[in-house]
């Protein structure tokens, strides 16, 4: 536990130290989200719920924090609790008011009940904006370096600011 406090405590203090004078750019945002998914070698369909916050400077680059609850449709109190510390890299397209928004996102990822097993995540969706609040899809893949398994989900949500 101490590791992963140290990491992200190192994390934020590089992101807030390059900042500077953009800081007053920063779009801090919440956000909700709820999906599906499964495990790539094994069990059942799976539900994952929970939400967070984002921090995007512009360009479009910034930090995000979430953590969520991940459980088998028929039994939903067996499930595990999922943390994830990201980057993410959102790219507002060719045109300037376009609603759209991609987004690729990465980082560390925790799974969690009675022990804890570290994980890295990888994914990428689009927001749309309607206004202060954008509509979420994304696809996310989570997995465990020198493990074969992968715990995928399709999920969608709101940001807002």
């Amino acid at each position: 536990m101490r590791w992963i406090l140290a990491r992200a405590v190192t994390v934020a203090a590089l992101v807030g130290a390059g900042l500077g004078p953009a800081q007053a750019q920063v779009a801090p945002a919440g956000l909700v989200y709820g999906g599906a998914g499964g495990y790539s070698d094994h069990g059942p369909a799976v539900f994952h719920a929970g939400g967070g916050v984002q921090a995007l400077w512009e360009p479009g680059i910034g930090v995000l924090a979430e953590v969520g609850w991940v459980a088998p449709f028929a039994f939903p109190g067996e499930g595990i609790g999922l943390l994830s510390l990201n980057a993410i890299v959102s790219v507002r397209g060719a045109r300037p008011r376009s609603r759209l928004r991609p987004f690729i996102t990465g980082g560390y990822g925790m799974a969690f009940r009675e022990g804890a097993i570290h994980l890295l995540n990888v994914g990428g969706g689009i927001d749309w904006s309607l206004g202060r609040v954008a509509w979420r899809t994304e696809v996310r893949d989570h997995f465990s370096l020198g493990e074969v398994g992968h715990f995928w989900q399709v999920r969608t949500g709101l940001v807002w600011q």
